[in-house]
C-alpha cells in the first residue's frame, strides 16, 4: 500500500501516515537490534560460560609447551596445582597473538580450553549485550526527540 492509497482511498491524514511509518520503522529497528542481541548471547554463551566457570570454580594451574599454529589459535598442555593434567588445550584470552600468561585456569578436568588466571573471563556475556542495549536505547531516544521536535514545530 502506498502513501497515496492510505491518504486518498482510506482517508488517513498525512500525520497519521507519518506516525504509522515512524512506528513501523522503530519496531523494525527494535526487532533487528533484538535479533542481534539474541544472536550474540547465543553465540557467546557457551564460550563465556566456560570462562566464568574456569574463573570462579575451576582448576588453577599453568600451561606448558605452548604451540601456536597461526595467530588465531594456540594450544598447550595444562598442569593443575592439584595434579590434574590435560593435554592439548586451546588457550583463550583477549590477545590474538601468542599468550603472555603461564598461569591459567580450566573449568574442569575434562576441559578443552584454558583461560588466563583472572576474574574477567566471561565478562563479554554481560558487557556485549549491555553495550548493544545502550546503543539501541540511544537510537530510540534520538528518534523520539526528533519526532517530538517535528510535532512541535509542525513539520
Amino acid at each position: 500500500m502506498s502513501h497515496d492509497d492510505l491518504v486518498g482511498k482510506h482517508g488517513w491524514s498525512e500525520g497519521r501516515v507519518d506516525t504509522a511509518a515512524m512506528w513501523f520503522l522503530r519496531g523494525l529497528g527494535g526487532l533487528l537490534l533484538g535479533g542481534v542481541v539474541v544472536g550474540v548471547i547465543v553465540g557467546l554463551a557457551p564460550y563465556e560460560l566456560d570462562g566464568l566457570q574456569a574463573s570462579y570454580s575451576g582448576i588453577r594451574g599453568q600451561v606448558e609447551n605452548i604451540q601456536c599454529a597461526d595467530r588465531n589459535e594456540c594450544r598447550a598442555d595444562f598442569v593443575g596445582d592439584d595434579g590434574t593434567r590435560i593435554m592439548d588445550v586451546r588457550l583463550n584470552g583477549l590477545s590474538r597473538s601468542r599468550p603472555s600468561y603461564s598461569r591459567a585456569r580450566v573449568s574442569s578436568a575434562g576441559a578443552t580450553a584454558a583461560w588466563p588466571d583472572s576474574r574477567f573471563n566471561g565478562a563479554g556475556l554481560a558487557v556485549v549485550p549491555l553495550l548493544l542495549a545502550a546503543v539501541g536505547l540511544a537510537a530510540y531516544r534520538r528518534s523520539s526527540a526528533q519526532s517530538r521536535h517535528q510535532r512541535l514545530s509542525g513539520t
